[in-house]
């Protein structure tokens, strides 16, 4: 990949990083703090 088209973005003091490429479509920070507060609990399916 091009390194002039990339950003690397740290997520929230974490060990992860976001690469993102300027020709394509980007993450928001909206998206990365909502990501924070959810808790998704997976219920099972009744027949």
């Amino acid at each position: 990949m091009n390194t002039n088209l990339e950003s690397i973005i740290p997520l929230l003091n974490k060990n992860l990083k976001i690469v993102q490429r300027s020709d394509y479509f980007n993450f928001s920070i909206d998206s990365l703090l909502i990501s924070e507060f959810i808790k998704i609990q997976k219920i099972p399916k009744k027949f």
